[in-house]
C-alpha cells in the first residue's frame, strides 16, 4: 500500500532540494476482515517505520456497529486523527 505520494517535480536550484517529496496525500483505505462470532471488536494500529511505538487507530465495536460476522469491511485512515498508544 502506498501512502507517500509526492507532488509535481520542483527542483530549488537555491537549496538543491526537490521541493516536491512532501507528501500530497494524508488518508487511505483500510481494508479489513470482521472475523467469526468469537470476536466482539477490532483494533485497527499502525506503526511509524522509524519508531517501535504501536498506535491505535480506532477501536471498533462489532455490535455498536452492527458488523456482520466474516465479512470484508473498509476504514478510512486519515493522518489528522488523535491516536493512542497501545498499552
Amino acid at each position: 500500500m502506498t501512502l507517500f505520494l509526492p507532488g509535481t517535480f520542483n527542483y530549488d536550484i537555491a537549496t538543491a532540494l526537490n521541493e516536491a517529496m512532501l507528501n500530497t496525500t494524508n488518508q487511505c483505505d483500510i481494508g479489513f476482515n470482521t472475523g467469526g462470532e468469537l470476536v466482539k471488536s477490532i483494533e485497527l494500529l499502525f506503526k511509524d517505520m522509524n519508531s517501535s511505538v504501536i498506535k491505535v487507530i480506532e477501536e471498533l465495536d462489532k455490535d455498536v456497529l452492527g458488523l456482520s460476522h466474516d465479512a470484508n469491511e473498509s476504514y478510512v485512515f486519515t493522518n489528522s486523527k488523535i491516536f493512542t498508544i497501545l498499552p
